[in-house]
């Protein structure tokens, strides 16, 4: 639950005469979220990372929002600092790194978390979010829960795959400074997982009719 200083309605100030300004408490982080992961809806994204600034760290900006995020990798995650580079919330600033190893640890953990609910509810599965028109009627649907990434020259695919037993594979598939077209490079990452999850090669033609029996 987050809290946002609002101007007082009966005083029209920002701090009343108690010192202390009004609030409105949003709505629970895990229902924040759900857009942010399943729209990839990055203005939630840079207002949490703000968010997160001023709670822990007492200041509501990009600096102080990454300096938490960093020390939660470090410290709860187990990641090397030399294995990421943060600068925004949303990604979208081409300064931002991380190694897909660095990622796949993310994932571990969060997969572990007792609090993970609401993470795990807000990951894109095949026919859904910014994975509506992906992996649909494949090996991988029904199984696939993963966070798609795009960049120009720049693609990504992270999540979790089940398996019939011992557990999912838990990956992170990044084609980076690339020459190939959005398709083209999509393309080739949806094959990797298919190929994962024990199916054909290539994916189905777009708008293709899922086979009887098959998941969708």
């Amino acid at each position: 639950m987050l809290s946002v200083a609002a101007t007082c309605a009966i005083c029209s100030r920002t701090r009343c005469s108690a010192g202390e300004p009004p609030t409105i408490a949003s709505r629970p982080v895990s229902d924040l979220i759900y857009p942010l992961l399943t729209e990839s809806q990055n203005w939630y994204a840079e207002m949490l990372l703000k968010a997160l600034g001023k709670e822990v760290a007492g200041s509501g900006s990009w600096d102080s929002g990454t300096a938490v995020v960093g020390r939660f990798l470090t410290d709860s995650v187990g990641v090397d600092t030399t294995a990421f580079s943060l600068h925004d919330g949303s990604g979208l600033s081409r300064s931002n790194l991380i190694t897909p190893r660095a990622v796949v640890a993310l994932l571990r953990y969060m997969r572990h978390h007792p609090g993970n609910a609401g993470f795990v509810r807000a990951l894109p599965r095949p026919g859904s979010g910014t994975m509506n028109d992906r992996l649909v009627c494949t090996a991988a649907d029904g199984r696939l829960e993963a966070k798609t990434g795009s960049l120009r020259e720049v693609n990504a695919l992270a999540g979790y795959l089940e398996r019939p037993t011992g557990g999912p594979y838990i990956f992170d598939i990044v084609t980076n400074n690339h020459a190939a077209s959005y398709a083209s490079s999509v393309a080739q990452i949806d094959s990797l997982v298919i190929a994962l999850a024990g199916g054909p090669k290539a994916p189905p033609a777009p708008g293709a009719q899922c086979a009887a029996g098959a998941s969708h």
